[in-house]
């Protein structure tokens, strides 16, 4: 998945409809969510290694559950980067609307509202992406390992 691709076209979509509003929230939300699955591949198989069946299963790791709890996540994994905490709140809030744009027929976008999602969807992405690798792994890892309980 081309993550700078959906976001232009979440960027170039028109926004005179309800249902391109709900479109664009979508491609928005999606545009983050699927940088992420790349995050996590790429810190477990390795971005050279993106062509593999390895890459693509542990791409589909992530799920959508995990990404509204990221931030909670992250900070009981440690994670203390702001950049961090911003992208996984940024993708949380993304998602409520992605939700309520894709399943609740009473909702009603505003233009603006969208455009700042599309325009915080950039900000997101740029900022997961220019994290340091510590960082993304302490990311990763939170994203996908949930912690057991000890049993002494």
């Amino acid at each position: 998945m081309n993550v700078d691709e959906l976001l232009a076209h979440a960027e170039g979509l028109p926004i005179d409809t309800q249902a391109s509003l709900r479109r664009t929230t979508s491609a928005a939300y999606y545009a983050i969510f699927h940088e992420l699955c790349s995050l996590v591949a790429d810190q477990f198989i390795g971005r050279d290694r993106r062509a593999t069946k390895e890459y693509a299963r542990c791409y589909r790791t992530l799920n959508h559950q995990n990404v509204a709890k990221g931030a909670a996540l992250y900070a009981k994994a440690g994670g203390a980067d702001e950049s961090a905490h911003f992208v996984c709140n940024t993708a949380k809030d993304a998602r409520i609307e992605r939700n309520l744009a894709d399943y609740d027929p009473h909702y009603q976008a505003t233009a603006d509202n969208v455009l700042m999602m599309v325009f915080t969807a950039r900000i997101c992405i740029d900022t997961l992406r220019a994290m340091s690798s510590e960082e993304r792994l302490r990311l990763a890892t939170a994203l996908v390992f949930s912690d057991r309980e000890r049993r002494d």
